[in-house]
């Protein structure tokens, strides 16, 4: 996913471009080509879950507690799946990645579970 951000303030706007990736390897190798080097490497465990018009992502970040985001065309509509689970705009942080490590005083130049003492352990369906 590459986010490019189009707005913060009480609520990040931002546009996304998303793909697959069937080989992970080969898609390392693809960009090294393109003259591109690794700068970070992150895990995380997600969760998605759906509503008409919203879609409430569940991230698990290695090293960070639980972050729940909340997508939808219109500010309204957000609001309004905050509302359903309770919470208001008050509740909520338009942070990057780079504000939350540091709140949470994480010097990390990656986010890898087995660092905190996790292992991941799932198949994959792909």
């Amino acid at each position: 996913t590459y986010k490019q951000t189009l707005s913060r303030g009480d609520y990040k706007t931002a546009e996304e471009t998303e793909t697959t990736v069937g080989d992970l390897e080969a898609m390392d190798a693809f960009l090294q080509k393109l003259g591109l080097t690794q700068v970070r490497l992150d895990e995380k465990l997600r969760e998605t879950w759906t509503l008409p018009g919203i879609h409430f992502e569940l991230d698990e970040w290695a090293g960070l507690p639980p972050y729940l985001e909340i997508e939808a065309e219109t500010e309204a509509e957000v609001a309004r799946g905050l509302g359903l689970l309770g919470y208001t705009l008050a509740d909520t942080t338009a942070q990057t990645l780079r504000e939350v490590l540091a709140k949470y005083k994480i010097e990390a130049s990656s986010l890898r579970f087995a660092d905190f003492g996790r292992s991941l352990d799932f198949q994959a369906d792909f």
